[in-house]
C-alpha cells in the first residue's frame, strides 16, 4: 500500500465522524422549542426504566424517575428549566402548545421564562398531584407531594392557579417571596387549604436553579 493510499484512508477515518458529529449536532439543532432536554444531573436518574445522561431528550408522556441523593434538571425553549430532586417519580409531558407533569412521588422545582416555547399563542402549563391542580403561566414555585393526601405548594415568585383534585376552591397564589399553600383531603373526601410557611426549600435552592439558565429571581419582600 503506497503513501497515496495511506493518506487517503486517513483523511476517510478523520472526515466520517466528523460528518457523523455535524449531522448529530444539526439533529440537536433542529428539536422544536417545547422538547425537554436533561440540562444536568447527578446520581441514578431513569426514564421509563432506563438510565438518563446529560443531553438526553424527554420523550412526551416519559416517568422520570430519581433515586436517594439523586436529582435531574430538564430545560426547554432555553429559558425554562425544572429540577426534579430526589426519591421522585414524575410523569413529563410536552407537546405542541401544552406541557403537563404529574408529580407521583417526591417533590420539583420550577422556574419557567418562557413559556412561548411551547409554540402557541395561549401555551398551557399544568402540574398536576392526586390532591391538587396548578396551572402555570410563567413563574417560579416549588411543590412537594407530602402524601397521597396532601400537597404542598410555594409560589415562589410570581402566581398560580390552584385547585383541588375535584375542581374545586380555585384560587390565584401570588407570591413574591415564597408564598406557600398545603392542599390536603380529608377522611370525608373533602379538601382543606392552609398556609403552611417556608417548608422544604429555600432562597439558594431556586437562585441555583434560576442560574442554570442564566437568569435571577427578582424577589420582592419577604413573605414567609
Amino acid at each position: 500500500m503506497n503513501s497515496k493510499t495511506l493518506l487517503l484512508l486517513g483523511l476517510l477515518v478523520w472526515v466520517i465522524p466528523g460528518f457523523a458529529g455535524g449531522e448529530r449536532e444539526a439533529e440537536k439543532k433542529a428539536l422544536p422549542g417545547y422538547t425537554g432536554i436533561v440540562h444536568y444531573l447527578e446520581g441514578n436518574v431513569s426514564m421509563d426504566g432506563e438510565s438518563l445522561a446529560i443531553g438526553d431528550t424527554v420523550d412526551p408522556g416519559s416517568t422520570l424517575t430519581t433515586g436517594e441523593d439523586s436529582y435531574c434538571e430538564v430545560v426547554f425553549g432555553g429559558k425554562n428549566v425544572f429540577r426534579i430532586l430526589e426519591s421522585t417519580v414524575a410523569v413529563i409531558d410536552l407537546e405542541r402548545g401544552r406541557g403537563n407533569i404529574r408529580v407521583d412521588r417526591g417533590s420539583m422545582a420550577f422556574l419557567l421564562k418562557r413559556l412561548s416555547a411551547l409554540d402557541a399563542e395561549e401555551p398551557e402549563f399544568l402540574v398536576d398531584t392526586p390532591s391538587a391542580a396548578f396551572g402555570v403561566r410563567g413563574t417560579a414555585f416549588f411543590v412537594a407531594l407530602e402524601s397521597p393526601a396532601s400537597s404542598y405548594v410555594c409560589a415562589c415568585n410570581g402566581s398560580l392557579q390552584v385547585e383541588d383534585a375535584a375542581g374545586g376552591n380555585i384560587q390565584e397564589l401570588t407570591g413574591y417571596h415564597h408564598k406557600a399553600l398545603r392542599i390536603k383531603k380529608t377522611g370525608d373526601g373533602t379538601f382543606e387549604f392552609s398556609a403552611p410557611g417556608l417548608l422544604y426549600h429555600d432562597d439558594e435552592d431556586m437562585n441555583n436553579l434560576a442560574k442554570s439558565i442564566d437568569e435571577t429571581i427578582p424577589w420582592g419582600s419577604r413573605e414567609y
